[in-house]
C-alpha cells in the first residue's frame, strides 16, 4: 500500500524475500499522467554487519530533482556470509524492475548509490548485472582480498574486521570469497560509469581504494570520475553536503 506525502509517494516495507531484512522502501515523485521516473537505488553502509535501510534523509534532494528512490535492506554478515548480500541486492533490483510500471519507475534508467559497505555493494551489483546505468560509490572498499591480506600482515592480532566477517575469514575458501566479493575483479565491457567519492584522510577505507579503482576503470575503458573530500574522514558530512549532491546530480544526468 502506498502513502502520498506531497511532493512524493511512499511504497513502504516491500518484501523481496523471506528474511526480515529483505525489504525496501520506494519513494516516487508525484506523477503527472504516464510520466516515468529514473530510479536511484540506495544501499546502506555499516561494514556489512550493522546498519539498515533507514529513513529518507539527504537523498530527498534527488527526489526533488525527479528521481525515484529505493532504499534497500539486505542480510548482514551475521545472518549469512557473502554472496548473500550481493544476491539480496540483485533480488531487490529484479523486484523493482518487475513492478516498475505500477510504481512510475523507468526500468531503463537505473543508477545505484552507496557509502562504505554500501558503496562496495553498489559497484559490485553494477559489475555483476547489466541493468545499472551509473554508480555513485562513496568510500567503498574495492579489493577485499588485498585489504584483508594487508591487514593481517600488518596487524595479525587485531580483532576480526567487517570484511573478514563477510567472507568468513579464516575458513578454507575465504580467499576465493574475498576475490569474488571484490568489484576490482569483475570489470568488463558492460561495467557502467562510476563517480567515486573518497576522503583523503579516511582511516577506515583509504583514499587509495578510490584512486586504484578509478585507474582500473580507466584502463577498462569505463567512464570514471573521482572526487576528493580533502582532509575528510569516513563519515565526513561533506559526503552529503549540497555541493556533493549537485556533483552527483550532474553525473546522473549525464548517464541516466
Amino acid at each position: 500500500m502506498s502513502t502520498s506525502i506531497n511532493p512524493y509517494t511512499i511504497f513502504p516495507n516491500i518484501s523481496y524475500g523471506p528474511h526480515q531484512r529483505q525489504t525496501y522502501d520506494l519513494y516516487t515523485p508525484q506523477q503527472s499522467g504516464s510520466e516515468k521516473h529514473p530510479l536511484l537505488l540506495v544501499i546502506h553502509g555499516g561494514g556489512w554487519q550493522a546498519g539498515d535501510r533507514g529513513i529518507l534523509a539527504g537523498e530527498e534532494f534527488f527526489l526533488k530533482q525527479g528521481f525515484a528512490l529505493a532504499r534497500i535492506g539486505y542480510r548482514l554478515s551475521h545472518d549469512a556470509i557473502f554472496p548473500a548480500q550481493l544476491h539480496d541486492c540483485q533480488s531487490a533490483l529484479s523486484t523493482l524492475i518487475q513492478h516498475a510500471d505500477t510504481c512510475g519507475v523507468d526500468p531503463e534508467r537505473i543508477a545505484v548509490l552507496g557509502h562504505s559497505a554500501g558503496g562496495h555493494l553498489a559497484s559490485l551489483l553494477a559489475c555483476r548485472t547489466t541493468e545499472i546505468k551509473a554508480v555513485v560509490n562513496q568510500a567503498g572498499p574495492m579489493n577485499l582480498l588485498h585489504l584483508i591480506t594487508q591487514r593481517r600482515k600488518e596487524n595479525p592480532d587485531k580483532e576480526t574486521s567487517g570484511a573478514e566477517l563477510l567472507v568468513d575469514y579464516p575458513q578454507t575458501d575465504w580467499q576465493q570469497l574475498a576475490q569474488d566479493a571484490s568489484p576490482s575483479h569483475h570489470l568488463s565491457e558492460t561495467t557502467p560509469p562510476h563517480l567515486l567519492i573518497y576522503a583523503d584522510a579516511d582511516e577506515v577505507v583509504h583514499f587509495s581504494e578510490g584512486t586504484t579503482f578509478h585507474d582500473a576503470l580507466q584502463r577498462n575503458g569505463t567512464p570514471s570520475e573521482i572526487m576528493n573530500i580533502p582532509g575528510g574522514h569516513h563519515v565526513d558530512p561533506r559526503f552529503w553536503e549540497q555541493n556533493t549532491q549537485e556533483n552527483i546530480l550532474s553525473f546522473l544526468h549525464q548517464y541516466v
